[in-house]
């Protein structure tokens, strides 16, 4: 406030300049100059003002300054200059002090303080916000803007004095989120509005939800992953898996930077039921009522054809009798559809074969008038890209009338009085079999009695009384099916120790082995044995012996050189030996080596003669000394020595090669 302070002349100066307010008496401010120039007077400002109030002479047009002011300094001000010769000025001033709002606060309907954040407040609700000024003089104007645009400007004044205004954002929505919304309050066009801004936040539903595309196909038993992405929600939106109407796992989750895209993935390993199923991805925001959003995908999923066997449906699985004809049908579950069906019996693949009854046609199996052969275990087999599959087994029971179950003609030897056991076994179904026997001779056929029986399975204990008790036992059953239609056959025949071997030769001779081969006799009617003994000529010591189970064959090796051995040959069975078989025979001599000035000695033919003869008389006495020791072990000990002279006869003048196997 300027207050003029030049003297009226050049010979006058001032004095005093005093500063009043209103209706004071006393100064504010005092600048006393009667004790020397202006420029050094003294200044008094009022304790009411203190240091805020200063009277300035350095400046072009010297006026009272306060700073700062305040709103108890508006009033009236006079300033009154006093000089030294001329009257006293007096100057009038009126200051009116303009006082900013104190304060602007933002709150909610419900007269809660609203600090930086409004909500979160759900997308397409209202929202009321209140903005009240306090102070300020005059009363200011109080204004909502969003960024630079006025949204309102109505307030009013409160009974408790403060300046409000009201304002309702309708049907929020995401553009609005983060919105800053500001409250003006303002009284003049010199200061800085008062203010106070919020940021808008909002509960967003997910705009989308988007199943990421399945192979074309999945494979059963293969784990595969699908993926499920949304974005828009906020807060995050809450995933969830579907298969069907029912739940299933929540997938594993991965939330983008921004916060904007939740993609959730699930896993699992899937199966033939699961073809044709539907896939739901679902998104929601918790926090908004009816902001769910789904996605589905129908998935294709290629499988093992699924096979399942059975008998046609007019059959009866237990009662099946030879002679009927049976189906089978092969239902397939598969995809994608199977390429090749086919049939297997006991695990061996089953073919056509119209002459045997068997008719494949694709998926049907036909067995035309079965038999017992036919029964078994049955499976068809189908494949498609995704492998093999097969059905289960299935047992076909074909129900018959008894057969033997070893069809051939067994042979049993037995001795007059003793007993033997022979068991009968047949295949049959039903099991439950009445037996018969019988024993057919050449002359008679005969009941036999004795036996028992055990489902499929009859022993009889037959004992022959004389020859006519030798033939052929019969033995066959019947069941509910019918009658056996060929009997089994066991033939009994008398036995004995086998027969003497014939024809037994030395059939090789070399300087250190012999082989000796000879032709079976009668085996007695049991399994026999061929036995070989070797004895020296010379002291009649055994030197070995052999075995051979196959044939009456002997290779003999490792004897010594241009030596003579007496063989003894017989066969055995259980019953006993035969009469034994002996030969003479001796290794070759090594070949000697002669000079031209050796002798040479030949000896006449009659004296080779005489030793011929001496040798044979000495070889058949120890021949005949060794048969005697033997005797022991024969039965028929007359026939043998005939026999063994007779061999020796043989050997003398019959000497031929025969191989031995």
């Amino acid at each position: 406030m300027p207050c003029n302070i030049t003297a009226p002349s050049n010979d006058d100066v001032v004095t005093l300049v005093l500063w009043y307010k209103g209706d004071m008496k006393v100064p504010i401010y005092t600048l006393d100059a009667r004790k020397g120039p202006i420029e050094k007077s003294k200044h008094f400002p009022s304790k009411q003002l203190g240091r805020r109030v200063h009277f300035d002479l350095h400046v072009r047009n010297p006026g009272l300054t306060i700073d700062p002011v305040k709103g108890e300094d508006q009033g009236i001000y006079r300033c009154r200059v006093e000089y030294k010769r001329y009257r006293t000025l007096s100057y009038m001033y009126e200051l009116k002090v303009i006082v900013p709002p104190r304060e602007v606060n933002i709150m909610d309907e419900s007269g809660q303080r609203i600090e930086e954040t409004i909500g979160p407040v759900d997308e397409g609700s209202n929202v009321t916000l209140i903005c009240e000024a306090e102070g300020g003089s005059p009363s200011p104007s109080v204004t909502w803007w969003r960024d630079s645009v006025l949204l309102d400007d109505s307030y009013h004044i409160t009974t408790q004095g403060y300046i409000r205004n009201n304002i309702t954002l309708i049907h929020l929505k995401r553009s609005d989120l983060s919105a800053i919304f500001t409250c003006h309050a303002a009284n003049n066009n010199l200061t800085v509005p008062t203010s106070n801004s919020v940021a808008l936040d909002l509960n967003l539903r997910p705009l989308d939800v988007r199943i990421i595309s399945p192979p074309h196909h999945l494979s059963a038993g293969r784990k595969v992953t699908l993926e499920c992405e949304s974005t828009g929600s906020r807060p995050r939106a809450v995933m969830t898996w579907w298969k069907g109407s029912q739940k299933i796992q929540t997938g594993n989750e991965v939330i983008s930077d921004n916060g904007n895209l939740t993609l959730s993935t699930l896993s699992f390993v899937p199966t033939a039921e699961d073809h044709g199923k539907k896939f739901t991805c679902t998104a929601k925001n918790p926090s908004l009522p009816n902001s769910l959003i789904e996605d589905t995908r129908t998935i294709t999923v290629h499988y093992i054809p699924e096979l399942r066997l059975a008998l046609g449906a007019s059959i009866q699985h237990t009662a099946i009798k030879e002679g009927s004809d049976v189906y089978f049908d092969c239902n397939i579950r598969a995809n994608p559809w199977v390429h090749d069906v086919s049939w297997r019996f006991e695990d061996n693949l089953l073919f056509s074969n119209l002459s045997a009854g068997i008719i494949v046609s694709n998926q049907s199996l036909v067995l035309q008038r079965v038999k017992k052969e036919h029964r078994g275990r049955y499976q068809c087999v189908a494949t498609n890209s995704e492998g093999e599959g097969r059905s289960e087994e299935v047992q076909l029971d074909v129900q018959f009338a008894p057969v033997c179950k070893n069809g051939a003609v067994q042979v049993f030897g037995v001795a007059k009085q003793e007993t033997l056991n022979i068991t009968c076994e047949l295949e049959a179904d039903p099991t439950d079999v009445q037996f018969h026997w019988a024993l057919n001779n050449t002359v008679e056929s005969m009941e036999v009695k004795k036996f028992i029986s055990e489902g499929t399975s009859s022993t009889v204990f037959y004992t022959p009384r004389n020859m006519l008790g030798y033939g052929a036992l019969l033995c066959w059953g019947n069941n509910n099916i019918g009658r056996q239609k060929d009997p089994c056959v066991y033939r009994v025949v008398p036995v004995g120790p086998p027969e003497t071997m014939r024809n037994c030769l030395v059939t090789n001779h070399t300087t250190d082995s012999l082989l000796i081969q000879c032709e079976p006799g009668y085996d007695g009617g049991l399994p026999q044995t061929f036995h070989l003994e070797v004895y020296s000529s010379t002291n009649e010591h055994l030197r070995g012996n052999m075995t051979s189970e196959d044939s009456p064959c002997f290779l003999v090796q490792d004897l010594l050189t241009g030596t003579s051995f007496i063989l003894v040959l017989y066969a055995a069975n259980a019953k006993g030996r035969s009469i034994s078989v002996a030969l003479v025979a001796s290794t070759l001599r090594p070949a000697e080596r002669h000079t031209a000035e050796e002798d040479e000695s030949i000896l006449s033919p009659m004296i080779g003669i005489l030793i011929g003869i001496v040798s044979a008389f000495v070889i058949l006495s120890i021949v005949i000394a060794i048969i005697v020791r033997l005797r022991t072990h024969e039965k028929h000990k007359g026939q043998e020595n005939v026999q063994t002279i007779h061999y020796i006869m043989e050997i003398e003048s019959n000497l031929r090669y025969r191989n031995c196997s």
